[in-house]
């Protein structure tokens, strides 16, 4: 999940009112798949995992774009990343970005992971793969050691 919050002007170890707030998905693998699916709709499918009311959160807007998905539930919440971005004309591009912890995955969580990667490799129009983000090396090994892989996109 992608929190943003807009300020006038971000002062650390001050009280920092927000004017606007937008929340919603901004995961890498997320991304990657909407640029895809604005050039070619239903182009790119996402395999992720997902947990919680922020993970439902980001399941709807990936279903308002049309872009597929292929969720496997993790019992915990879906992790928050939160820009906040100064907007006062003086405090031009003053962000500061805080990232959420990556909740741990179960073995079971893994695997559910790892089949939904398997069955989108046997439709015939599958013809590529990205791998962008952090994922838990159990997860991913197999495709890359470095466990620096979140979300699988599988683009068609």
């Amino acid at each position: 999940v992608q929190a943003t919050i807009y300020v006038e002007d971000l002062a650390a170890g001050e009280v920092n009112r927000a004017h606007t707030f937008r929340k919603g998905f901004g995961g890498k693998g997320q991304l990657v798949a909407r640029a895809a699916c604005t050039l070619v709709p239903a182009s790119a499918t996402v395999v992720q995992f997902i947990g919680g009311a922020d993970g439902e959160l980001v399941c709807c807007a990936l279903d308002r774009l049309g872009i597929p998905h292929s969720d496997v539930g993790t019992a915990l919440e879906t992790r928050t990343c939160t820009t906040v971005i100064a907007t006062r004309p003086a405090a031009a591009h003053r962000e500061t970005e805080l990232i959420g912890p990556a909740p741990p995955t179960t073995s079971d969580e893994v695997i559910a992971f790892r089949a939904s990667m398997s069955a989108l490799f046997e439709l015939d129009h599958v013809r590529g793969l990205a791998i962008v983000g952090t994922c838990p090396e159990s997860a991913c090994h197999p495709l890359r050691p470095d466990s620096r892989l979140r979300a699988l996109l599988l683009c068609g």
